[in-house]
């Protein structure tokens, strides 16, 4: 089926349990407020159970903005409980985030848990995702959880004697005086 972008879709009703968890309420910071682990990439048939367990927390939902390169093509509007919804695909968005705007601006970004991870590491990830004080990034939690490879983190760089030794023949030089009284 063609969809136009402009065109105004209703959207289906919800066939099964949504896999949600979202931090407690109150909770600031971190990349993410909870994980979401969808059933399909079809934008249109998943968000219907989502905007209702979210409306609770945020209100009639506005908008929702997500990474092209993570779902099946989409409307730019579809209407729910009356009232049409923007999607907003974005070649820039993190693939692993989906923000869903309520009409008063508030917003809760979720981790998107792809949907053939293996259910302990998908339960593991949303949990992570929905811990109060959980402030790693996305690729982090799907790496703990063992849905990504280890390979996505860099590892850290440490300074060694030689690099010290390159800034210094380049001009730059060690400050080593400690009093600073002077």
């Amino acid at each position: 089926m063609s969809v136009s972008p402009t065109q105004i879709m209703p959207v289906p009703q919800a066939r099964q349990p949504l896999r949600l968890r979202l931090k407690p309420g109150g909770s600031t910071g971190g990349h993410v407020d909870g994980g979401w682990w969808p059933r399909s990439r079809d934008l249109t048939a998943e968000l219907p159970a989502l905007a209702k367990v979210l409306a609770v927390r945020l209100g009639s939902v506005w908008r929702v903005v997500y990474a092209l390169s993570s779902w099946e093509t989409a409307p730019r509007r579809i209407r729910f409980d009356g009232h049409p919804v923007r999607l907003e695909g974005f070649r820039s968005q993190d693939k692993d985030i989906v923000s869903v705007v309520s009409l008063d601006r508030r917003r809760i970004r979720l981790l998107v848990i792809p949907t053939d991870a293996a259910k302990t590491a998908a339960h593991d990830a949303m949990m992570t995702a929905a811990g109060r004080d959980n402030a790693d990034s996305p690729t982090t939690i799907l790496v703990a959880a063992g849905i990504r490879p280890s390979t996505l983190l860099p590892t850290p760089r440490e300074a060694t004697d030689d690099a010290r030794d390159r800034w210094e023949a380049d001009g730059g030089h060690v400050d080593t005086r400690h009093d600073v009284s002077k």
